[in-house]
């Protein structure tokens, strides 16, 4: 059954990957390796009548025994999330391109790259298969942007795959850690490097907070900046204002978090240097003159600043809480906010007109491997629809729309783009093969 089951997926990986290979090379060349992954459900038939059990050899189960009860809450777990209603699925992993930078447009087509399947909530491991098959195919390593369902929660296994292989993790954290997060510098520290002892060396000037190191004596109501901004927001919320008050009351709050959030910048870590082979990182200490002098919250001593220019964390908490940008920083807010192109993505996959794998009805025959085949194929539709999209874009002489998409005088013709090619400098594109247009 292993052996099967990783032909079967190996037979996905190819099917997704000759639809990538449509493009081509030049084409393919201009993605960076920014990722974006997620999940999403497709319905399954057999639940209806049979109770929701665990155990696979009780006598009544559903005729799809591989799926499981999914809800909308939580983990999407239904056998231990009870409080929605839970639909008989399973769940589509999906990886997705992402843009280059945000806030530019994207000079590729954004494909489907990887792939998987499970029973809802059985997220355990996904993103490790997944990442192993993208960089086992030859893709670039760029940043990693997942929900709080991958990173920083999931096995630091994970955490070790991305470092290694070069990807920037990119990710958000629960309100109860938004906070400082002292007590996990003392984790997993070992050796002989005084560097690591919290009590004695320079770690001990540090703490963790909204995933950067900053300085242990930065003011209270910057450490706290984004835990206020949560709590104001939940009390507006529930006061008795009218829209338009707390429209503008939130608005201020915003504004209050974002200043404080700018102002922890002189009392923050840079990291330097490349990461070490045991997985440590190194960090220098901010100059004195940007923060002046710092105070110890509880007595108003003055404490003198580290000695040591710079510290070095190990893996283990690297890996957990640190990310390159500060979280909810404008670096991290655009970043982050390329997530919307995976979810763009199942919404397609799920539409009506489009492959609605959420309609389970036109997958009759049982088994999730009948099911799982048949989305990776609509997948592999998806990618090549965005390929011709993308075309279609690109060649349009007009702006696009239902009335001109398909006509022929909507486009530049072969005989126009052989005629712009002609006056365009070979030597401006890097590959053989000059771009779809000037």
């Amino acid at each position: 059954m292993a052996v099967r089951a990783a032909r079967f997926h190996r037979l996905l990986e190819e099917l997704i990957e000759a639809s990538v290979g449509m493009q081509p090379r030049w084409l393919r060349r201009r993605y960076e390796g920014n990722l974006v992954q997620d999940a999403t459900k497709f319905a399954m038939l057999g639940a209806r009548g049979n109770p929701l059990v665990k155990d696979r050899e009780s006598d009544r189960t559903s005729i799809n025994f591989d799926a499981g009860p999914y809800t909308r809450g939580g983990s999407h777990n239904g056998e231990t999330e009870k409080k929605h209603k839970t639909e008989w699925s399973l769940e589509a992993e999906t990886a997705v391109m992402a843009k280059n930078k945000p806030g530019e447009s994207a000079d590729f087509p954004l494909l489907v790259i990887g792939y998987d399947f499970h029973r809802p909530g059985m997220i355990k491991r996904a993103a490790i298969k997944m990442i192993d098959s993208i960089q086992r195919r030859g893709y670039p390593a760029g940043h990693y942007i997942v929900d709080r369902a991958y990173l920083p929660y999931a096995d630091s296994e994970l955490s070790k795959i991305l470092f290694g292989g070069g990807y920037t993790p990119v990710f958000d954290y629960k309100r109860e850690d938004l906070g400082k997060k002292g007590a996990t510098l003392a984790s997993g520290q070992s050796g002989s490097d005084k560097n690591l002892d919290p009590a004695s060396g320079a770690l001990a000037h540090c703490i963790i907070v909204g995933g950067s190191l900053y300085l242990s004596f930065m003011p209270a109501e910057l450490v706290d900046a984004e835990v206020t901004y949560q709590g104001t927001i939940k009390e507006l919320e529930r006061a008795p204002i009218t829209k338009s008050d707390l429209k503008k009351a939130k608005s201020e709050a915003r504004a209050l978090r974002d200043q404080r959030l700018r102002e922890r910048e002189p009392y923050r870590l840079r990291r330097r240097g490349a990461r070490r082979p045991d997985g440590s990182q190194q960090y220098s200490f901010p100059p004195p003159e940007g923060y002046g002098i710092g105070f110890d919250a509880s007595t108003g001593e003055i404490i003198e600043p580290p000695k040591q220019k710079t510290v070095i964390v190990p893996f283990e908490v690297e890996a957990k809480w640190l990310q390159k940008y500060p979280h909810k920083s404008p670096e991290w807010a655009a970043y982050y906010g390329l997530r919307n192109t995976v979810e763009g993505v199942n919404n397609m996959l799920k539409g009506e007109k489009s492959t609605d794998i959420g309609n389970a009805r036109k997958r009759a025959p049982r088994g999730n491997t009948f099911s799982a085949l048949a989305v990776g194929l609509s997948i592999v539709a998806l990618n090549l629809q965005k390929i011709l999209a993308f075309y279609r874009e690109q060649l349009a002489k007009k702006p696009l729309g239902t009335a001109n998409l398909l006509l022929a005088s909507t486009y530049y013709s072969e005989d126009e783009l052989r005629m712009m090619r002609s006056r365009t400098p070979r030597e401006r594109w890097p590959d053989s093969d000059p771009p779809l247009r000037t």
